[in-house]
């Protein structure tokens, strides 16, 4: 009697790589029923779009400074009709999505990230503008020249010429897959549930970790009764647990869970473990909790990132007789930054009022810190203009 297999089988290829450029000439393939690869970004079993502006953006970010955007999953299919898809796209439809309206569709930034952009490659648009190529980016550099602090929204068209053709000829990582419709959409359901979960959910049920050791060595209890931490415990261990990947150089700062998780799982059967970021980290920690600081302002998730890093990379010494204020003033600032969100900038001027324009410039930086993937030098470079804001505002 054969073994008939308990779920549906799928096959999977080897992985290859495709530009940008590539796949979003699959997709347009596809809508006009032409040519010999045809990309299906909507099959049947996938999700409407998911995506709020604030991944889509992220994700852009991500593409401008060059970082690996994930793994996609195709499916390869039997056609029968020469304009039917050739191919489907089981995972990375969100990501492709947003790349194709910001290529394809004119889909502009926020004035915050904008000008960010626009701030840290200056010189590709100063090449743009010696060269005299690309008069749409041209044109919007010019304007920010004359004023740095103007709404600009950037279209893909408003981008480096460098930067335009590293974001086509970026190459995606892509796994074909082959099977049934009913084995491709069970996979498909576990790939959405993969998503949901999350990082302390799982970290919490690791057995004697030697990160949890350093977990247990901080005054959790107290720390969150004194800041007034409102989200789960979970998720401020998955933070705490993302600082230590981040100082032992494993991770980076707006890693995902999935890379938190590895990063604990790998270091689970370590004998000794041992980081002096992390031991200052935790000094600075237990040093709040033992404060008589009763805080009254919302502590998110950002600024409790923010001052991990900055304890642990002992910019500020919030064990000090007035680490408390330093802590306090740290959250006022965070309060303060969304303000970038907005592209009104008489309102972001409202707002930032008490700063100077250099310290306006600083907090925009800070601001854009939340965003996407950053590599830990430029965390630090960021962090410690922040640092030295909080020191120079509390003397």
């Amino acid at each position: 009697m054969e073994n008939t297999p308990l779920y549906p089988v799928i096959k999977f290829n080897t992985a290859h790589s495709e530009t940008i450029s590539a796949i979003l000439n699959q997709l347009d393939a596809f809508d006009r029923g032409l040519g010999n690869k045809r990309l299906n970004l909507r099959p049947t079993y996938q999700r409407g779009e998911a995506w709020d502006d604030d991944f889509k953006e992220k994700l852009v970010y991500s593409l401008v400074t060059n970082y690996p955007i994930g793994n996609f999953v195709f499916r390869t299919v039997s056609i029968e009709n020469p304009k039917d898809p050739t191919h489907e796209v089981v995972d990375g439809q969100q990501r492709l999505i947003a790349v194709r309206e910001f290529i394809r569709k004119d889909r502009s930034l926020s004035a915050s990230m904008s000008r960010a952009i626009i701030s840290e490659n200056k010189a590709y648009y100063e090449f743009d503008k010696i060269n005299n190529i690309n008069d749409s980016a041209v044109k919007i550099y010019t304007r920010y020249l004359k004023n740095p602090n103007l709404s600009i929204r950037l279209q893909f068209k408003n981008l480096p010429t460098v930067i335009q053709q590293q974001i086509l000829e970026h190459n995606l990582n892509i796994i074909d897959v082959e099977g049934s419709d009913e084995a491709i959409s069970q996979y498909f359901r576990f790939i959405q549930n993969q998503e949901r979960l999350r990082a302390g959910e799982i970290i919490n049920s690791i057995p004697d970790s030697p990160l949890r050791y350093y977990l247990q060595s901080i005054n959790k209890n107290d720390f969150i009764d004194k800041t007034g931490w409102k989200e789960s415990r979970k998720e401020f261990d998955k933070i705490f647990y993302s600082m230590i990947g981040i100082f032992d150089g494993k991770l980076t700062l707006g890693t995902t869970d999935k890379a938190i998780i590895d990063f604990v799982v790998s270091t689970s059967e370590t004998e000794e473990y041992y980081n002096k970021n992390v031991e200052s980290m935790i000094r600075n920690i237990n040093a709040i909790a033992a404060t008589e600081m009763h805080n009254t302002r919302k502590l998110t998730k950002r600024a409790l990132k923010f001052f991990f890093l900055i304890a642990g990379f002992e910019l500020i010494d919030f064990t000090t007789e007035i680490g408390y204020k330093y802590f306090k003033y740290l959250l006022y600032i965070d309060s303060l930054i969304p303000v970038f969100n907005s592209s009104n900038q008489k309102q972001i001027d409202k707002k930032l009022a008490g700063f100077d324009e250099t310290e306006i410039n600083d907090l925009r930086k800070i601001f854009l810190l939340g965003r996407g993937s950053h590599s830990t030098t430029k965390v630090i470079e960021v962090l410690y203009s922040l640092a030295n804001l909080i020191i120079k505002k509390n003397r």
